[in-house]
């Protein structure tokens, strides 16, 4: 017996963008105004929603105006929609958020709380 574990976007119309404000801070494009023409296909309202949700789940931090994106982020896009096998019977429905967090921090996130703020995961 095998275990599959999916992990998915929370708010899928955001991924893009959150994905994109990622990839622009760690480019240096750390302030607002660089923010903001670094990213001109999306409108100010949902960079501020993928901001908000990296805010919300504690992957993102300001410090003296210059925006970080906290290093869990790149597991993150690494194990989206991408199944995670293991060779262990498939738990009981209550014993299934356990498992999600032993896996979330084996995998080395030192925010597993964060992680599943963004993330829904699918026990199959």
């Amino acid at each position: 017996m095998k275990t599959e574990i999916t992990f998915h976007w929370r708010k899928r119309n955001l991924k893009e963008s959150i994905l994109a404000v990622c990839y622009a801070v760690r480019l240096g494009y750390t302030s607002r105004v660089l923010l903001l023409s670094a990213l001109p296909q999306f409108s100010k309202s949902r960079i501020l929603l993928s901001l908000d949700a990296l805010f919300s789940a504690n992957m993102a931090d300001v410090n003296m105006g210059v925006l970080s994106i906290n290093s869990d982020m790149a597991i993150v896009e690494e194990i989206i929609g991408k199944p995670i096998v293991l060779s262990i019977p498939v738990p009981e429905d209550d014993a299934k958020p356990k498992l999600i967090r032993s896996i979330t921090i084996n995998l080395g996130l030192n925010n597993p709380a964060g992680v599943e703020t963004l993330l829904k995961a699918t026990v199959n």
